[in-house]
């Protein structure tokens, strides 16, 4: 019973949605790579596993993430061959909603409800009116005894209920400057920095996802061949 369910398959993440991105982030970096060895073969199975993990945070994160390099690649190269651009415009929605169709046959009675995503934001802000400097402190587990609620799923409402104004400011500085020296150091994969962060907008402490900090340290290399593989 335990093999047949979705548990066997994000344990080790302790969340399904850290799964989700976690594969997610390793479609992306196929994309990117655009080589047609890793999208006939390592694509379409990494996929599966995601769609299999029935969690809507990696999907939706990538398939937004995927329309705006879309968007952005297309608008840059319009005027060199519009009508293949302009082809790729109109298929980005479609793209969207082919995505958002896949993982809502995997998760047919709750894909539109929030989780209890929502209401925990409005809570929190509740809870902030009498700890704004430093909030209630950090811990999942510790969070959810003292108040009796789930933890937000958002990193920055997170860090702001439970390390105040002062704490979420760090952290905006932390991620800022990460985000500057990707770019720097790897520019062309700092969507997937983009993804992750984007994920981390609906799911409970990223930096609790055993692998955030091991892609941040990658990317900030100015050594790509761990992305790129060694035929690069």
């Amino acid at each position: 019973m335990f093999f047949s369910s979705r548990l066997a398959i994000g344990y080790l993440f302790s969340d399904f949605s850290f799964l989700s991105i976690y594969l997610a982030s390793g479609l992306l970096i196929i994309i990117l790579t655009n080589k047609r060895y890793y999208l006939h073969y390592y694509f379409p199975v990494i996929f599966i596993a995601c769609i299999i993990t029935s969690a809507r945070t990696g999907i939706v994160a990538l398939a937004i993430i995927y329309v705006v390099i879309l968007i952005i690649k297309s608008l840059k190269h319009l005027t060199s061959n519009p009508l293949k651009y302009f082809f790729s415009l109109l298929i980005t929605p479609a793209i969207l909603l082919f995505l958002l169709f896949i993982i809502k046959q995997f998760r047919p009675n709750d894909f539109n409800l929030s989780s209890g995503r929502f209401e925990s934001y409005i809570s929190s802000f509740h809870l902030l009116k009498e700890n704004w400097a430093l909030g209630l402190g950090l811990g999942v587990g510790s969070y959810s005894i003292n108040t009796g609620q789930v933890i937000p799923h958002n990193i920055f409402i997170q860090f702001l209920v439970q390390t105040g104004v002062l704490g979420v400011t760090f952290l905006i500085i932390i991620l800022s400057l990460i985000t500057i020296n990707i770019y720097q150091s790897n520019r062309r994969y700092l969507w997937i920095w983009f993804l992750i962060l984007l994920g981390a907008q609906f799911i409970p402490d990223i930096f609790h996802s055993r692998f955030i900090i091991v892609v941040a340290i990658i990317l900030l290399s100015n050594n790509t061949s761990t992305i790129k593989g060694k035929d690069d």
